[in-house]
């Protein structure tokens, strides 16, 4: 059987470079009176002459440009329910503006840093505190509570503002905010800096002067929507196997 013919590639014209005029110390080169021999240029001394190549510039790739995927946003409620696994202790943060006082239980606390002495509190902005904090002249107390005030935690969180300090031995130290004069340990404070975050506002304050009123009950402690209470017993040695 007679094999099939291929078409033949249709012959396409071989691109042909011309030379570029060279240039010597940027004057185009000299005829040399029109002597030329055999594409040798003669200017003085015979030099073979080599045709300069111009290349056609290629096109860099296109970057390729990234679409970002926007990640899925946890709801509420999952978001709650995993950090009510989270035990925290238990704070009242008092504060001073002029002749107004005003307090509320906060665990939305943290140390900073050791040098300058700075803590941080976590306020939302819908209270009251969240207000009085923006105030020039404002001063903080940080009350660390003891397993013994549930009571007092609860009074700070829901009793109505007026009769918040009704209840409790209160004194100031050096700024004038009100403080707990038994609680497990306080912090006196100034404002040092503020940064929104979503519903809340971080407030980082410098510690002016602290103080440990009962060093050795154990703290207050909060744990998927209750207190609980913190035991200091030792645990037994382990047992080594057989």
């Amino acid at each position: 059987m007679k094999p099939l013919d291929r078409p033949q590639p249709a012959s396409r014209p071989r691109p042909r470079l011309a030379p570029a005029r060279r240039a010597t110390n940027g004057v185009a080169r000299a005829k040399n009176n029109g002597a030329q021999t055999n594409g040798t240029q003669t200017n003085g001394t015979s030099q073979p002459f080599i045709p300069n190549v111009v290349a056609e510039p290629i096109l860099a790739a296109a970057e390729p440009v990234l679409v970002a995927t926007p990640l899925p946003t946890v709801s509420g409620d999952d978001f709650r329910a995993a950090l009510r696994q989270f035990p925290s202790g238990v704070t009242i943060v008092t504060l001073r503006v002029g002749d107004e006082v005003h307090g509320l239980t906060v665990s939305a606390f943290a140390s900073i840093s050791p040098s300058p002495p700075l803590v941080m509190v976590a306020i939302d902005h819908r209270h009251h505190a969240h207000e009085m904090l923006e105030q020039e002249g404002v001063v903080l107390g940080i009350n660390i509570l003891h397993e013994g005030q549930r009571e007092l935690s609860d009074r700070f969180a829901w009793v109505k503002d007026e009769d918040r300090f009704a209840v409790g031995r209160w004194t100031t130290a050096v700024t004038g905010a009100p403080l707990l004069a038994d609680a497990a340990a306080w912090l006196d404070c100034t404002i040092h800096s503020s940064t929104p975050a979503g519903s809340h506002t971080i407030f980082v304050a410098e510690v002016r002067a602290a103080g440990v009123a009962v060093a050795e009950r154990p703290p207050l402690i909060y744990w998927c929507r209750g207190y609980r209470a913190l035991d200091l017993r030792p645990e037994p040695p382990a047992q080594n196997g057989g």
